[in-house]
């Protein structure tokens, strides 16, 4: 609830213990402010003036020329007009006001101060020719009057002598720099050199003074100039002390910053009124009445923004006077209100009002929530509610909610057909209906973790009249609120009685199936075995024909011929060694330990620049740190090893460079390692990608082939539940080379 502060207090204490009758307009001429001193001295109150058009009280028979004076008032930035203003008795009061526009927060206010003069001043100031009748003018006007001629002050009004605070015989000796306080003295030597240097004619200038007694004042002084006959200068000066409006402005500069903490850093509306009228409101309040400026909502009725009826049928007016007349009762209100916008479009909004105070006023506060979106929400709720009970009904297994103490809070149809039951069940416990048990199952997932967030399955006997009739299997899910908290659980029955059957008449046949499997190993070991051998019988003569042909004058290319025997041995031996790996994932689990994985892609490096020296390689590790750990197995060698491999066999550049970055993500709220593998081969084509690391696959997409390195690649991320994809290392072009990305869990699953 924003606070109104001293400050601001004291701000209207100001305006309301001035003798001059204060208007505060808004940009269309409707009155927003007036003080206490025009009740006494034109009749009206407060709740007479705001919102009226000022043209309104302006006592002119033509309501035209009236409207224009409006104008000429909103468009003046600093003007003084004297006009005839209707009393409430119907009396014409003429008054002399300055009118000057608002500053910084409200620049489109027009602020007018006046004084009323009496009849038979308004004459003289029509009529006075005469030197008698201008001294009594100029000593009956509010404004000091200094007239200079040629140079020399030959008349100074008493107002003047007040303002200024000397004696006539000694202001005439004085000037206005020497009257300046010290801070203001240079500025004003400045214009009087311009001045006398004829460079600058100044009309209007406000500067602080010090009066005989030390007293320290802000003043106005406006100029205007004459010749005489002998082409003399007169000069006429009009001085106001305006250190109250001045203490007005800097009180207005000072609240603008409250008004913009409290008021438009706000994320709902927020307007003070009365009962009659909005008094002041905050940005957001214009964005929700779909308004352009504040302008459009001040000053105006607060059932403004409503239809002529509510939803209930009331009366849009009488329904706000009877929250609001609670309100200022002290009772704080709150309720759903049926809004407009300026537009015409209607929305819903939720209303609290409660009672502020306000220089010894009670006001209300009233903060505006758009809710259109909130109701449309509930509305799709409950269609949801409906829709997801007809799609609960219709699941033939069973499906049930419990709370945290076992009871039943909802079925669906298959539950109830499943266990015959035609009564309520609600709040009866879960093991009583489903297994016909005093206390809860032991066998239950929660019983059995200890804790109801975590959930789980098991198989479970169907219980029907006391008796053993199948096997169901049971599913129990964690129901968890915003922030995480287990509030119900959710069961699902699957009567599987017909499967455990299948399973147990089975059993046999899959005694003699796996005997038939073992012998199947047997044999795919026994042929690994020995083509392993045979590979490495031809590689050791091959390197025996190295040595002696390097001994002889035999031809270079016999030797290029050989090295590339050794690598298809080499490739042969890889192949082997992968299918045997296969072969092992395929058939075991693996525990996954906490490693640092930069120790193996470290060796790998190494290993590979020795196999390829042959080659111009470039090889770039940019570690995270120098240990990093994730939870892996021992099989991360080989993911390094085929990956860096295929780097290099499939680039056909004379200089081979490959990037490997190593950082820390998060991904759907787990934790990764990532290590990127950038290559400048001759990357991997858009419809092979999906298919790369599934067995049986090469890289040009044809089924066969001996590449499964990235088939052994994408079986060892999956034993660690990591993640390995491949991207073009330049978007949009394979050809410049491949990325691939290698996800590694920091945490065990």
């Amino acid at each position: 609830m924003p606070i109104i502060s001293n400050q601001e207090n004291h701000l209207i204490e100001i305006l309301n213990s001035i003798s001059e009758l204060v208007f505060i307009l808004d940009e269309t001429g409707y009155i927003i402010f007036t003080n206490s001193i025009i009740k006494t001295q034109l009749g009206y109150t407060e709740e007479d003036l705001i919102g009226k058009k000022f043209s309104e009280f302006v006592y002119i028979k033509s309501k035209e020329r009236a409207n224009q004076i409006l104008e000429e008032i909103i468009r003046a930035k600093e003007r003084f007009f004297s006009l005839p203003i209707r009393s409430r008795d119907n009396t014409k009061i003429f008054i002399d006001m300055y009118i000057f526009r608002g500053r910084k927060k409200d620049p489109n206010n027009v602020i007018c101060i006046g004084k009323i003069i009496s009849p038979e001043k308004r004459e003289l100031d029509i009529i006075g020719e005469s030197d008698k009748k201008f001294k009594r003018m100029a000593e009956n006007i509010n404004e000091g009057l200094t007239i200079i001629e040629d140079g020399k002050i030959v008349y100074l009004n008493n107002r003047v002598c007040e303002i200024f605070g000397y004696p006539k015989n000694e202001l005439e000796n004085l000037t206005g720099i020497e009257l300046a306080v010290k801070e203001e003295k240079e500025r004003l030597r400045k214009i009087q050199k311009e001045v006398d240097a004829k460079t600058r004619e100044i009309e209007s200038l406000r500067f602080w003074i010090r009066q005989k007694d030390g007293t320290k004042r802000y003043i106005q002084n406006k100029y205007s100039y004459s010749r005489t006959i002998d082409n003399k200068r007169d000069v006429y000066v009009l001085t106001s002390d305006i250190t109250e409006r001045k203490q007005i402005e800097d009180s207005l500069k000072e609240s603008e910053i409250k008004y913009r903490m409290l008021f438009e850093g706000a994320n709902d509306g927020i307007i003070i009124m009365n009962l009659n009228m909005f008094l002041e409101c905050n940005e957001r309040a214009v964005e929700i009445y779909g308004c352009s400026n504040k302008n459009e909502i001040i000053g105006y009725p607060p059932w403004k923004f409503s239809p002529q009826i509510q939803l209930d049928g009331q009366n849009s007016k009488e329904k706000a006077l009877n929250y609001l007349k609670n309100a200022l009762n002290g009772e704080k209100q709150r309720f759903y209100w049926l809004h407009t916008k300026k537009d015409g479009t209607k929305f819903d909004a939720e209303i609290s009002l409660s009672k502020i105070e306000f220089n010894d006023k009670m006001l209300i506060q009233a903060i505006v929530r758009d809710v259109t979106e909130q109701k449309l929400i509930q509305e799709k709720l409950r269609l949801n509610e409906k829709f997801l009970q007809s799609v609960f009904n219709a699941i033939r297994d069973c499906i049930y909610i419990l709370d945290p103490n076992y009871n039943l809070i909802r079925v669906n149809a298959g539950f109830k057909e499943l266990f015959e039951i035609t009564e309520n069940i609600q709040g009866n416990k879960c093991y009583n209906v489903i297994q016909n048990r005093d206390s809860p199952c032991p066998w239950c997932p929660i019983i059995i973790k200890k804790d109801m967030g975590k959930g789980g399955g098991n198989i479970v006997p169907l219980i029907k009249k006391n008796n053993q009739v199948g096997w169901l299997d049971l599913s129990i899910f964690p129901l968890k609120d915003n922030i995480g908290n287990t509030i119900n659980m959710i069961g699902h029955l699957k009567d599987i009685t017909k499967r455990v059957n299948a399973q147990f008449n089975l059993k046999e046949s899959e005694v003699k199936y796996r005997y038939a499997y073992q012998r199947a190993e047997f044999y795919k070991d026994l042929f690994a075995h020995d083509i392993n051998n045979i590979f490495q019988n031809i590689l050791s003569a091959n390197e025996l024909n190295e040595i002696f042909l390097r001994n002889s004058k035999v031809s270079h290319d016999i030797l290029q011929n050989f090295k590339l025997i050794e690598d298809q041995i080499s490739r042969g031996s890889n192949l082997v060694s992968n299918v045997r790996k296969l072969s092992k994932l395929e058939k075991q689990t693996f525990e996954n330990l906490k490693k640092n994985i930069l120790t193996p892609l470290r060796i790998v490096i190494e290993e590979i620049k020795r196999r390829f020296s042959s080659h111009e390689i470039n090889i770039k590790l940019n570690p995270y740190k120098n240990e990093i750990f994730a939870y892996t197995n021992e099989y991360l060698y080989d993911v390094y090893q085929n990956i860096l491999e295929n780097a290099i066999i499939h680039n056909k550049n004379d200089f081979i460079d490959i990037q490997i970055k190593v950082s820390k993500i998060e991904k759907i709220d787990t934790h990764y390692v990532e290590v990127i593998f950038l290559d400048n081969g001759r990357g991997v084509k858009d419809e092979i990608k999906e298919k790369i690391f599934r067995r049986g696959y090469d890289e040009d997409g044809k089924i066969g082939g001996t590449g499964l390195g990235l088939t052994l690649v994408g079986k060892i991320v999956e034993s660690f539940r990591g993640k390995i994809s491949v991207e073009d290392r330049v978007k949009g072009d394979y050809s410049q080379g491949s990325k691939f990305i290698l996800l590694i869990p920091q945490n065990p699953f």
